[in-house]
């Protein structure tokens, strides 16, 4: 009788762990599901909107872009020629850099590498507006990935952006510096406006 007693208690405990783990695999797997379900639900949310705001903004550009090129044709002042030209082809790089961007956010993935991240072409485009910007490079931009160069390039786009907004027509001085850490210290242009606090991004190679 002990004999049976302990083979119908082992029977049990073996049958009550079995169930034990089909139990918590089944709850894990709903864990899953559930988890699963709603990042689905977020990157569908995320692509609705980064197709709405790209036809709304896609829109507003190209109108701004074949006003420039009218006004390019039309205008008899070659300065105002010339400021309609530059218009228009920033307004052919903004609708590009709009593309990349909806492009990431309805994938849900991270930023992807720019074209052609040339910082040199960007602080020429911002001398052009009228801020004198000065650029100084230190270490081989060529040693940085595409990745790190495309995100030194945004992060300098918004450094100049903020700096044209906060304190148009004030001297700003960009230094880019690659080795074991790629960096962009905060845009120094002494008239900024007091309070405005400062930011030191960087970027790993």
């Amino acid at each position: 009788m002990d004999a049976i007693a302990i083979g119908v208690s082992a029977l049990y405990l073996s049958t009550h762990r079995r169930l034990v783990e089909a139990l918590g695999e089944r709850a894990e797997r709903a864990e899953n599901e559930q988890h699963l379900r709603t990042e689905r639900a977020r990157a569908e949310e995320r692509a609705r909107l980064a197709n709405e705001m790209h036809d709304i903004v896609t829109h507003r550009v190209s109108l701004i872009v074949l006003q420039a090129g009218a006004l390019r044709v039309t205008a008899t002042d070659d300065a105002v020629r010339s400021a309609a030209e530059e218009m228009r082809g920033t307004g052919y790089r903004a609708l590009g850099e709009l593309r990349d961007l909806t492009g990431v956010l309805s994938q849900g993935h991270g930023l992807e590498p720019l074209t052609d991240p040339d910082p040199r072409a960007l602080v020429e485009d911002t001398r052009r507006t009228g801020t004198p910007v000065e650029l100084e490079t230190k270490g081989d931009p060529s040693s940085a990935s595409p990745l790190v160069a495309a995100t030194l390039y945004r992060l300098l786009q918004e450094s100049l952006t903020n700096a044209h907004k906060h304190a148009p027509g004030s001297r700003v001085s960009i230094q880019l510096s690659y080795g074991p850490t790629a960096s962009l210290p905060p845009a120094d242009h002494p008239e900024r406006r007091p309070g405005h606090r400062r930011r030191r991004p960087s970027a790993r190679r």
